[in-house]
C-alpha cells in the first residue's frame, strides 16, 4: 500500500528496510500487523497531520522548543503537534522528528518505542524518497545536524501525561553555514563549489566541558561554534560550508577545540 501512496523505504544506518518504527521498512508475514504508523518523513509527505505538523526553518541563530505528542493521539484535542520538519536551505534533504509513541494504532511499532525519533529524507517532504532513520533518543540526549550547525535535544518525555509528550529544542549556531561559492577567475569556467570542513568529535565521561569554535582569522569572525553536549562518550560530526580558499589565503581559517 506504501509504495501505491508514492512511498519509499524506509532504511537505517545505510542498510535498506532496516527501520522498523514503523511501515515500509521490512515486510511482515501477518495480514493485519504489525499494527505501526509511518515515520515522520513519510507522514509528512502524505500529509495527513498537516494541521498538527510544525516547519522549522534551519537558520542562524534559532532557538525553539515544542512539545510533541505521538501520531495514535493526534485525534487528541490537547495534542498540538506531532510532527516537525527542520528544513535544511540548501539541500533537498531535510530532517523530520517525531515522538514515536507505542500506543493504540501504533502499539506494534517494533522500534524507537516512546523515544524521539529523526529520519532524513528527500524531495522537500512532497515526493518520492527513501527516507533514513538516524536518531533515537531519550529524556537528556541530543543529535547534532551537521548541515546547519545545529543540535535537537530531548529535554523531556513525559509517558504519565494524558496525552504523553516529549518536550524537544532546536538550536542553530550564531552564524549557520552558508553556501558562498568563491569567484571563478575564468569565466568560461563553472563557479568552483564552496569548502565543506567537517569535524568529529568524541565526548569523555563529561560532554558538557567538551566545546569548539571554528573562526575566520582574516575577518576575526567566528563561523561556528559547538553545541552543549550532553551525552557521554559519544562521537559528534559537525560541519561548516563556507567560502573557497586560494592557495594564497592558506591558514584563514582555525579550529580549536
Amino acid at each position: 500500500i506504501g509504495h501505491n501512496l508514492n512511498l519509499g523505504h524506509s532504511n537505517e544506518g545505510g542498510n535498506s528496510y532496516q527501520d522498523q518504527s514503523g511501515m515500509m521498512g521490512y515486510s511482515y508475514s501477518q495480514g493485519d500487523g504489525p499494527l505501526m504508523c509511518f515515520n515522520g518523513a513519510k507522514s509528512w509527505q502524505l500529509g495527513w497531520y498537516a494541521d498538527k505538523s510544525i516547519l522549522v526553518p534551519g537558520t542562524p541563530n534559532l532557538s525553539q522548543t515544542h512539545q510533541l505528542y505521538g501520531i495514535a493521539d493526534y485525534t487528541n484535542p490537547a495534542a498540538s503537534k506531532v510532527i516537525m520538519k527542520v528544513n535544511v536551505d540548501f539541500s533537498p534533504e531535510d530532517y523530520y522528528v517525531q515522538f514515536n509513541r507505542k500506543i493504540g494504532i501504533n502499539s506494534g511499532t517494533l522500534e524507537g518505542a516512546n523515544q524521539v525519533l529523526i529520519t532524513k529524507a528527500g524531495a522537500e517532504g512532497e515526493g518520492y524518497s527513501e527516507s533514513s532513520l538516524v536518531a533515537k533518543l531519550n529524556a537528556g540526549d541530543s543529535y547534532s545536524l551537521s548541515d546547519i550547525s545545529g543540535t535537537i535535544t530531548v529535554d523531556s518525555i513525559d509517558l504519565t501525561a494524558n496525552p504523553a509528550f516529549a518536550t524537544v529544542t532546536i538550536h542553530t549556531n550564531s552564524l549557520a553555514p552558508t553556501m558562498t561559492p568563491a569567484s571563478c577567475d575564468d569565466p568560461n569556467t563553472p563557479s568552483s563549489t564552496a569548502r565543506r570542513f567537517q569535524f568529529e568529535i568524541t565526548t569523555d565521561n563529561y560532554p558538557a566541558e567538551t566545546s569548539w569554535t571554528f573562526t575566520d582569522k582574516y575577518n576575526n569572525i567566528e563561523l561556528a561554534s559547538s553545541p552543549t553536549y550532553s551525552a557521554q562518550n559519544t562521537k559528534h560530526t559537525e560541519a561548516v560550508i563556507c567560502q573557497e580558499v586560494n592557495q594564497a589565503e592558506t591558514g584563514r581559517y582555525e579550529f580549536k577545540i
